[in-house]
């Protein structure tokens, strides 16, 4: 169980960190 929590939830994390990203650079770029 701890593999597939690993494997579920590390990937939702990097998803919010690159949505993030995603979101400062775009407002960076209007700036």
């Amino acid at each position: 169980p701890i593999q597939e929590y690993s494997q579920g939830y590390i990937p939702r994390i990097q998803e919010k960190l690159i949505k993030v990203y995603g979101l400062q650079y775009n407002i960076k770029k209007l700036l």
